[in-house]
């Protein structure tokens, strides 16, 4: 399997979206209470198909710390960025940040960090079938994951048109 390499500027990147998350994971503390489960999507992400209530359902109700995430573009650890779970369990993912001296220095990529943040905390990882696009602020339209993952997606062709088009108008 092909694991791409990242630059410095993807690393201070990846870094921040930790820090975002943190930033989530602080508010959803403070809301603990308030909501049995939580669905946490990425700015720039647009989802292509229906979230499955049995996936969301299961994600709240099953015993032990679960969380779904997608299986977009794992390359070799789990798709970062697109999560839902129980406020409790995300809350140790989210709060990776904190963590950073366990993961940083490393060769390993920001999904196989996320992955290591699931295993240091005992946290199951649910595969969800949703699939998703990123779309950048530079209006760039751009696919998360491998050809596998694009061909999953039936009208994948139809979607990034409409997506350009909605790209060019902005």
């Amino acid at each position: 399997m092909y694991v791409p390499k990242k630059t410095k500027i993807q690393i201070r990147n990846a870094i921040r979206q930790m820090y975002s998350e943190y930033r989530v994971g602080q508010f959803l503390k403070t809301n603990e209470n308030k909501y049995k489960g939580v669905i946490i999507c990425g700015p720039d992400y647009y989802i292509v198909n229906k979230l499955e209530l049995r996936e969301f359902t299961n994600s709240i109700n099953l015993p032990g710390k679960n969380i779904y995430t997608t299986t977009v573009g794992d390359w070799g650890g789990y798709t970062n960025g697109l999560y839902f779970g129980t406020i409790k369990n995300l809350i140790l993912i989210l709060n990776r940040y904190q963590y950073l001296n366990k993961y940083l220095p490393t060769n390993n990529n920001y999904e196989q960090i996320l992955k290591k943040s699931f295993v240091n905390n005992n946290v199951n990882r649910l595969k969800s079938s949703l699939i998703f696009f990123k779309i950048r602020s530079n209006k760039e339209i751009r696919w998360a994951g491998n050809e596998n993952d694009k061909n999953k997606v039936k009208n994948r062709k139809e979607i990034e048109f409409k997506l350009k088009k909605i790209s060019d108008s902005l």
